[in-house]
């Protein structure tokens, strides 16, 4: 189901990855890179979403291809034993693979609901305009990918770019609560880490909305069991 999402007093555009401006970059399972004002393409999943078997069968993976590759892990997140050179190899191996696996959609699928999938989208633009300017997004039955470019705040005299992972935060706490409270067992909802990649030019923006767009197909699901929302300013 397609909707389009409404324009706001202020028109929002496309800021691309600058290669010329500051970067921050940290690791948990996965790297992270930080610009001020750039636009992600953004996946976050349930709890459930990937069997612990194959998270199980993952890390034997992950340990033959360091083997491979000629590295020995010492300590701190699989992601920080890397070196460098590899770091980039290794995300693109995680995200491939996980991306593949969410499309068999496993686990409890509570985003198949439709009044799950309300209350998630009700959440995500919440923010819109304010914290972030939301993109295209499909929400799919245990995950959900979407564009996203955070925003400044105002602290005073200070303008501070809102981080990501606060806003996203924010919207899966309300949900958790929010379904919780309409009678649906949430348990612990989401898992805690995102993928995420930073939107290098109008090129790859294109790929990311194509995916998105998609992506039910892809995995086989029929109208009804999906949200996809496109916008109208990228």
């Amino acid at each position: 189901m397609l909707f389009r999402m409404s324009r706001c007093n202020e028109q929002p555009k496309l800021v691309a990855f600058n290669s010329h401006a500051p970067v921050r970059v940290y690791h948990r399972n996965l790297p992270h890179w930080r610009q001020e004002g750039a636009t992600y393409f953004v996946t976050f999943r349930l709890g459930d979403s990937i069997p612990k078997q194959v998270l199980l069968q993952w890390q034997e993976e992950d340990q033959l291809w360091l083997k491979a590759k000629g590295v020995e892990r010492s300590s701190g997140t699989f992601a920080e034993a890397l070196p460098e050179y590899l770091r980039e190899e290794y995300a693109r191996r995680s995200a491939r693979r996980m991306h593949v696996e969410l499309d068999q959609c496993h686990g409890s699928c509570l985003l198949g609901n439709a009044e799950a999938r309300e209350v998630l989208s009700g959440a995500l633009e919440h923010f819109h305009g304010d914290r972030w300017w939301v993109g295209d997004y499909v929400i799919m039955p245990n995950h959900v990918h979407g564009l996203f470019q955070p925003l400044a705040t105002r602290n005073g005299a200070e303008h501070r770019y809102t981080e990501l992972e606060d806003v996203l935060g924010a919207v899966k706490g309300f949900v958790s609560t929010r379904l919780t409270k309409l009678g649906f067992k949430t348990g612990k909802l989401w898992q805690q880490e995102n993928y995420d990649r930073l939107v290098r030019d109008r090129k790859e923006l294109g790929v990311w909305r194509k995916y998105i767009q998609c992506n039910p197909e892809k995995a086989g699901l029929h109208e009804g069991e999906f949200t996809h929302v496109e916008c109208d300013w990228l």
